[in-house]
């Protein structure tokens, strides 16, 4: 089994994000993280550290690899064609995220009808964590670190330290 592929901008990796990545896991074996980028967001952390964060928060965990992916022109469809996945992850924390990802999953079917999209639902205290939400947090100087996988908090802090660090040179 090839196993399935989870993408996302990861800006950063969270305790939700890890809880999609382990149901990948124990429902598929292995598990493509892809890191892109999205457009319509300003991203804190750059590609580089953000595959570097999961890297951490999967490390010794031999069926999780990571990569970068940010040529989008179709998405992921072409990425998971290329690379022979036919099963896309997708986390569901609410009826939001349902709702947008059972419209991008109806689009799919038509134009990219070899992808087949599964649902995780993310649920607990975890569903309420979001990247958004976190780089609010950092941005703001709240409270943030417990919403980062425990494996890459100290790497996670330093990153942000470094970008504390540069705000206060400018």
């Amino acid at each position: 089994m090839k196993g399935c592929v989870f993408a996302g901008t990861f800006d950063p990796i969270t305790i939700g994000h890890e809880h999609v990545i382990n149901e990948c896991l124990s429902k598929y074996g292995k598990v493509l993280v892809v890191v892109g980028k999205n457009p319509r967001k300003t991203q804190l952390f750059s590609e580089e550290d953000r595959v570097a964060l999961i890297k951490q928060a999967f490390s010794g965990q031999k069926d999780v690899e990571v990569l970068a992916y940010s040529t989008k022109a179709d998405g992921y469809a072409e990425f998971l064609r290329q690379n022979d996945y036919d099963v896309y992850v997708r986390g569901i924390r609410n009826q939001a995220d349902l709702k947008m990802e059972n419209a991008m999953k109806d689009i799919n079917a038509k134009l990219y009808p070899f992808i087949k999209t599964e649902y995780i639902n993310v649920t607990g205290e975890v569903a309420s964590v979001s990247s958004s939400d976190v780089r609010e947090r950092i941005l703001n100087g709240k409270d943030w670190l417990e919403y980062i996988p425990q494996k890459a908090q100290s790497l996670a802090k330093s990153l942000v330290d470094k970008l504390n660090d540069k705000q206060t040179e400018n």
